[in-house]
C-alpha cells in the first residue's frame, strides 16, 4: 500500500488505516511504504495486482495511467479525470457507494480469471491510448489540423 501523506492531520488517519487494514488481513499481509522515491514507486507499481486510487479530486489521473502501464487493474473513485481513464464502470465507484468498490476489489482477489482479464484490458487501455507515442500522433494530428495540412499518416 502507499499513502500520500500531504497534512499533519493526514498521519493519524493513516495510522488508523493501516490499523484497521492489518486486523483484516494480517500484519503480514500489508507491504506499507511512505515517502517513496520516484524509482521505489515505479518498482512497487510490479509489486501489485489491484490498483486503488480513491481520491476526493483528480484534475486527470496520472498515477492510474501509471499503475495501468505496469499491467494494474484499477479500481478507483469516480472524479475527474479519473472517471475517463478508467472507463470501466465496474472499476467505478463514488465516496458515497465505497461499497461499489469493496467488492470489486474483493471479486478480483477471489476471481484469478476476472483479475488477469483486468489487468489486460488496463494494460491495452493504456497502449491506445496514453503511450509517448500515442500522444505524439495525436499532437501532430492537432498540428496539421490548425495549419490545414493532409495528414501523412
Amino acid at each position: 500500500m502507499v499513502i500520500s501523506v500531504y497534512e499533519e492531520k493526514d498521519i493519524a488517519i493513516v495510522e488508523d488505516l493501516k490499523k484497521t487494514i492489518k486486523a483484516i488481513i494480517g500484519e503480514e499481509n500489508l507491504i506499507y511504504k511512505q515517502d517513496l522515491s520516484q524509482q521505489e514507486i515505479a518498482d512497487f507499481y510490479y509489486l501489485v495486482d489491484v490498483f486503488v486510487m480513491s481520491s476526493m479530486f483528480e484534475s486527470f489521473g496520472k498515477t492510474a495511467v501509471e499503475a495501468m502501464s505496469r499491467k494494474c487493474a484499477v479500481v478507483s473513485t469516480s472524479v475527474g479525470g479519473l472517471t475517463e481513464v478508467v472507463h470501466k464502470e465496474e472499476n467505478l465507484y463514488t465516496k458515497e457507494e465505497y461499497g461499489k468498490g469493496v467488492l470489486r476489489i474483493e471479486k478480483l482477489y477471489q476471481d484469478i480469471a476476472e483479475l488477469n482479464k483486468d489487468k489486460d484490458y488496463f494494460y491495452q487501455r493504456y497502449l491506445n491510448l496514453y503511450t509517448r507515442q500515442v500522444y505524439l500522433e495525436r499532437h501532430i494530428e492537432v498540428y496539421h489540423d490548425i495549419l490545414k495540412l493532409p495528414n501523412t499518416q
